[in-house]
């Protein structure tokens, strides 16, 4: 099992977690292209595996990620 942490707000931020789930999800993502080429079933079946609460974040991303730039 691998622990993957990034800090990327303020400790005061109360949405920090959720940011964090969201790069964490990025990143699981993109490593999972190492063993996948595509988005096949396998590999969203290995992204959710590695992070379960891929799907969470990935809504979390999708709705406030353009606020982040």
């Amino acid at each position: 099992e691998a622990l993957i942490q990034v800090r990327c707000t303020r400790d005061d931020d109360r949405h920090r977690w959720r940011r964090r789930g969201a790069i964490t999800a990025t990143l699981v993502h993109e490593l999972a292209h190492l063993r996948y080429r595509g988005h096949s079933r396998a590999f969203w079946r290995h992204v959710e595996a590695a992070f379960p609460r891929f799907r969470e974040a990935e809504r979390w991303l999708r709705a406030h990620g353009p606020s982040l730039f």
